[in-house]
């Protein structure tokens, strides 16, 4: 500021705000049970994506799973096969982490 009639006083105010929150990544774990509650393991649990991506992985021996940086704001199929049970494919909407999914095998496994 020099004093004179030409000084002028600006604020400049740049905003990006949205109330959308990005979606991030998630954790997605659980347990794959036969009928009567028990784990099974080496089941293969399989998440896919509405684009068509698939992600597998193996339950432990005590049937539990766990799919780390799961991206939100989608929802995913989930198929599980076993050598001895049979399961019915199910949506899951992931927005939060899901920590405790319980996958249970049909009736009338195994076959």
């Amino acid at each position: 500021l020099n004093g004179d009639d030409t000084d002028q006083a600006y604020s400049l105010v740049i905003s990006n705000y949205s109330s959308v929150v990005s979606p991030g990544f998630f954790t997605v774990s659980g347990k794959v049970k036969t009928p009567n509650g028990r784990g099974i393991g080496m089941a293969k649990v399989r998440l896919t994506n509405n684009q068509g991506i698939v992600r597998e992985v193996l339950t432990n021996p005590l049937g539990h799973f766990t799919f780390a940086n799961v991206a939100g704001g989608q929802t995913y199929t989930v198929n599980v096969t076993s050598k001895r049970y049979s399961f019915t494919q199910r949506s899951l909407s992931v927005n939060t982490n899901l920590t405790n999914e319980t996958i249970n095998s049909d009736s009338g496994s195994p076959g």
